[in-house]
């Protein structure tokens, strides 16, 4: 669906003004959550969100993590069935040893996780990402996934006040 054209002295509907001007989808973690020892891509407990059918969304998020250098951190994301997410990330690469060792990346589902380095526990690392939503005929949920890039005993931990939004662009 376009985004609307309004011409002098229209006024729009209650509800062309809450999908176009209000609308941002927005998840915030409200709890630190840990994995330890698991390569496994977990659901995030909070970082999830529900999209239209046949929507563009513009994506942006923060992850704010720490953990183990030998654990790091790697991320996926689930969406609805004929969705694409074309997306970029930007944070620390694995082998990182400390804030002027970032990566830039482009992605898209087919990757199927991106992996970003940590320090150590106790140092916060944050992980920006952008993209593009498209959903096809079906509405449904946009969840981050994350788990430690290599199994470690020492916690890798997703903090509070990460987040995820979109914003419907068409």
């Amino acid at each position: 669906m376009p985004a609307p054209v309004f011409a002098t002295g229209d006024v729009p509907s209650a509800d062309q003004v809450n999908k176009w001007f209000v609308n941002v989808t927005f998840a915030r973690k409200t709890a630190t959550e840990s994995v330890s020892g698991s390569t496994a891509l977990q659901d995030d407990d909070h970082l999830f969100v529900t999209v239209d059918a046949s929507t563009v969304y513009e994506l942006t998020a923060v992850l704010r993590y720490d953990g183990d250098a030998a654990g790091d951190l790697q991320i996926g994301w689930t969406v609805p069935a004929g969705a694409t997410l074309d997306y970029w990330g930007s944070g620390l690469t694995v082998t990182g040893a400390n804030y002027s060792d970032d990566q830039n990346g482009a992605f898209d589902l087919t990757t199927s996780v991106v992996a970003f380095g940590a320090i150590g526990v106790g140092t916060t690392c944050t992980v920006r990402l952008g993209g593009l939503l498209v959903t096809a005929g079906t509405a449904g949920t946009v969840r981050l996934r994350w788990a430690q890039r290599t199994a470690f005993a020492t916690a890798t931990r997703l903090f509070t006040n990460s987040f995820v939004s979109l914003r419907r662009v068409g």
